[in-house]
């Protein structure tokens, strides 16, 4: 009945107020589904409120989630459910999304300025080389979404092909302008691990092991034939480390892992975004999350658990050669992995150039990317306004 409600608040707003002059001005910000504030849309609206005179409005349709923003950022939060907001969205001379536009509409965009800043380098297929979309999803990016972008950015001319052919646009509408959220990686910050946990144990170097979502089964945490998580605790004990693990929600079985002394979760419950805290881990262990390659800006090691890549990428598909970008030991048993953590962590040059090589690859620009980003919506804007 909402999702009714909200197509026919939509429909009345397309007919009063999409074919409206546009206020170049004031910027419309969405995410995920127009529920979620993350992605690199929430790194460049932050940037702007800070650093702009521009009026800026971040759509988050979660009712919960948007109170709370708006008393903790300010009042800046709208939704589509709305008609009075829906009015600002149609008026807005400018469109910021890091997934699917606002409003799913390939019309009354004259005079509009649309951008996709995307949510990460396409380590694995999206959009439409992604063949496990559906035909909906598909005819969306082709009718809907390639018609409409002023342009897409992505972090390094080697990812320029690859994002034309994903959204159906000319390589000329690609931008190598960074991310937005990456900015913020090699900014000091005084934040530390305690300001998300309280009774830690005392440690050297602390560990964050994000995998990547398997949308048909549940990840195999500590993938090995000689797996003894009693011996993972104490190595950890022994090295003064712990290991944090991002897994997702929807994940079973991990009560074993949560019993260990040295292994804790860093969920959304604790870090809703996890590029806010990224910066503070010492290694990195993950598959085929594209998190790697924000990760290698900070020039810290990595370690790849791709137990399962036949399978994984046989079903998901990757743009890259799996070997080529992951710069980093690929231990097969658990004796090796620990390993390969005490050698990383005591040797800086274990993996340094191989690691120097990719990020050199798929992060050519790593700093400075929200105001390119800026300055390159002007540019589109000034286009306009000489027509």
């Amino acid at each position: 009945m909402k999702r009714v409600k909200n197509t026919i608040l939509i429909a009345i707003s397309v007919i009063f107020f999409s074919w409206r002059k546009k206020d170049h001005n004031l910027f419309i910000f969405n995410s995920f589904k127009n529920e979620r504030y993350d992605f690199n849309s929430k790194y460049f609206f932050e940037y702007l409120i800070c650093n702009s005179s521009y009026s800026c409005k971040f759509i988050i349709n979660n009712e919960f989630l948007r109170n709370y923003l708006n008393k903790e950022v300010g009042e800046f939060f709208i939704s589509t459910s709305s008609l009075k907001h829906l009015k600002e969205i149609w008026r807005a001379g400018v469109w910021i999304t890091s997934t699917g536009m606002p409003i799913r509409l390939n019309f009354f965009h004259k005079d509009r300025v649309i951008v996709n800043l995307w949510h990460g380098v396409p380590l694995k297929k999206i959009g439409l080389l992604d063949h496990n979309i559906s035909i909906i999803r598909k005819l969306i990016i082709k009718r809907v979404y390639s018609k409409c972008y002023s342009f897409i950015s992505t972090s390094s001319k080697n990812l320029i092909t690859v994002m034309a052919d994903s959204f159906l646009v000319s390589k000329d509408k690609i931008r190598v302008l960074g991310q937005p959220r990456n900015d913020k990686l090699l900014c000091k910050s005084p934040s530390k691990i305690e300001d998300y946990f309280e009774n830690i144990p005392l440690y050297k170097k602390i560990i964050l092991y994000a995998p990547t979502f398997r949308e048909n089964t549940c990840t195999n945490f500590f993938p090995f034939n000689d797996r003894n998580l009693s011996e993972v605790d104490r190595f950890l004990e022994e090295n003064q480390l712990i290991i944090f693990i991002r897994n997702h929600p929807l994940e079973k079985g991990l009560d074993e892992l949560s019993s260990l002394k040295r292994i804790f979760f860093i969920n959304s419950d604790k870090v809703d975004d996890i590029m806010e805290a990224l910066k503070l881990f010492d290694l990195l262990i993950t598959d085929y999350s594209s998190i790697f390659i924000d990760y290698l800006i900070l020039e810290r090691p990595i370690v790849f658990l791709d137990y399962d890549r036949e399978d994984y990428l046989s079903s998901r598909g990757l743009n890259f050669d799996y070997d080529e970008v992951t710069p980093g030991p690929k231990p097969k048993s658990q004796k090796q992995f620990l390993l390969e953590i005490k050698h990383l962590l005591s040797d800086k040059t274990y993996f340094y150039e191989e690691r120097k090589k990719v990020n050199e690859f798929f992060n050519a620009i790593n700093e400075g990317s929200c105001k390119r980003t800026l300055i390159e919506i002007e540019k589109e804007l000034c286009e306009i306004n000489k027509s």
